[in-house]
């Protein structure tokens, strides 16, 4: 499940879902401005994944609900449920929740989401509208 910030770019690199042949899923998403909430729920065949690519960091989840924005060239992702896996340069790193990822300027660091991030409307909204979704299905 993707949710869009207005004025957001985004084009589908990749779309394998589950047919006759795979029970795999593989979705690729290229964001090339704004926001994109993304929920992930339980892909759990090995090769299955959904991933956010942007400015060449690609973050992957297989369950995870999580947040990327990209502005002037400057990468944030939030993770709000689960974890994801965020590939910069070769480099692998995981974040968790409660844990955001800032890259740009050639570097990147880990911290800790803050309270202004976490009661954002955009963040709150989303999670929100996830729990009644889940509860629908």
């Amino acid at each position: 499940l993707s949710r869009l910030g207005a004025d957001s770019r985004v084009r589908v690199n990749k779309l394998v879902k589950p047919g006759q042949n795979s029970i795999n899923s593989y979705v690729e998403i290229a964001l090339q401005n704004g926001r994109i909430w993304s929920r992930v729920l339980n892909l759990v065949e090995e090769d299955s994944v959904f991933v956010v690519e942007a400015i060449g960091v690609s973050t992957a989840a297989k369950k995870a609900a999580f947040n990327v924005v990209v502005n002037n060239k400057k990468l944030e992702i939030g993770v709000f449920n689960h974890a994801v896996e965020v590939e910069n340069a070769g480099e692998v790193e995981t974040v968790v929740t409660g844990e955001k990822l800032v890259v740009g300027n050639g570097s990147s660091k880990i911290s800790e989401l803050g309270r202004k991030e976490k009661n954002e409307i955009w963040i709150t909204e989303n999670l929100q509208d996830d729990r009644e979704y889940l509860v629908k299905v």
